[in-house]
């Protein structure tokens, strides 16, 4: 440095790793060309010109350093703070603006990187998970319910059980025991089924989601020469969730105690232990399975409910796939046409005019993709 101009020291990169040395050093700094005198000097000086704004300067450094102030205090000052340590107004304000700037210079600039956004098909398909959520919800917001309603229901069945069976205590006593059983067995059962339903739903919102990320990420092209590509594998990977039925509660489980066989007990002379065995009776919960992909339609009437374990409803496409048979597919690649008809849905029929039409496979897919 020049004679007389600041001796300044390399400080660290960061403020808040300065010490007291540093933060004094670039106060001084700022008070031009006659700053970074020594402190006696300065003072000397002081009293002849003491309107001199490097002399103030100078005894602002010095401050710094009497009250250690190091980088971590600077960087959170402000003018008042400043006017405390003894800084004139307006110097504190140089001094907080310095310190802004050289705290905005050290903070990493964003990088931004160019998507290119889905096409028109590709955003309707993925806006078909936001309808699978809709499904999966509403299954899982009535199997509660049911779940709620039968666990009041057992409650209210246990209340009635007790006030009637007390009347027949000497008799009955242990048969109040076997019915009170045959409640909790029942509701062990439906609320089982019903726990188990609600599981595989929520396993099915985190697969889906899950997925949905997955092609998510895979959807990231920066070239539309990958757009085909990026089409087959968003179509092929979304239908494998879209394409999974959601079991939805067809029916109003319950467990419910009749109360006039009870009756007829109370009131008769004789009392039967198999009679009041069977006073218990419960509806296990039914479930259709929805498939989101697709709309049910009037050919669909032979789908019928089934309960938690049962088989699935027959197959809608049977028809069709006895009509498929008779299509003329040589030439053509047979796994090349099943692949066609998994992702599209369509009829063997429409999956082999597609391919003959377009001749290749990733075509034929886009061709009949609505």
């Amino acid at each position: 440095s020049a004679p007389g101009g600041p001796i300044i020291h390399d400080p660290p990169k960061s403020l808040r790793d300065w010490k007291s040395k540093d933060v004094a050093e670039f106060v001084t700094s700022l008070g031009g060309e006659n700053a970074g005198r020594s402190m006696h000097e300065a003072d000397r000086q002081a009293e002849t010109f003491d309107d001199v704004s490097d002399d103030f300067f100078d005894r602002y450094a010095a401050c710094c350093m009497e009250f250690d102030i190091d980088g971590a205090i600077m960087a959170e000052a402000n003018v008042d703070l400043l006017v405390e340590l003894g800084f004139i107004k307006i110097h504190a304000h140089k001094v907080v603006q310095s310190i802004k700037k050289l705290t905005q210079s050290d903070s990493p600039q964003p990088c931004v990187s160019m998507i290119l956004p889905l096409t028109e098909k590709e955003g309707k398909r993925m806006m078909k998970f936001g309808e699978l959520y809709e499904v999966i919800t509403e299954g899982e917001k009535k199997a509660m319910e049911a779940l709620t309603r039968v666990t009041e229901e057992k409650k209210a069945a246990r209340q009635q059980a007790k006030k009637i069976f007390t009347l027949l205590k000497e008799k009955v006593e242990a048969e109040e025991l076997r019915c009170i059983a045959a409640i909790e067995k029942d509701h062990s059962t439906i609320c089982a089924g019903l726990n188990k339903i609600i599981d595989q739903l929520r396993t099915n919102r985190l697969e889906s989601k899950a997925k949905e990320k997955e092609i998510n990420a895979a959807s990231r092209i920066s070239d539309w020469s990958q757009q085909k590509e990026r089409m087959v594998r968003i179509m092929t990977e979304s239908e494998k969730v879209l394409r999974k039925t959601q079991p939805m509660l067809g029916n109003q489980p319950s467990i419910k105690l009749s109360l006039e066989a009870i009756d007829s007990f109370l009131k008769a002379n004789t009392f039967s232990m198999a009679s009041v065995r069977e006073t218990v009776t419960t509806d296990s919960p039914c479930f259709a399975r929805v498939l989101p992909l697709r709309k049910p339609s009037s050919d669909e009437d032979n789908w019928k409910n089934f309960k938690v374990g049962s088989k699935v409803a027959p197959d809608i496409d049977a028809e069709e796939e006895e009509d498929d048979a008779n299509i003329d597919d040589e030439g053509l690649d047979t796994d090349e046409i099943n692949t066609i008809m998994s992702q599209t849905r369509c009829s063997k029929a429409a999956a082999v005019g597609a391919l003959k039409k377009k001749g290749n496979i990733v075509d034929a897919i886009l061709a009949l993709t609505p």
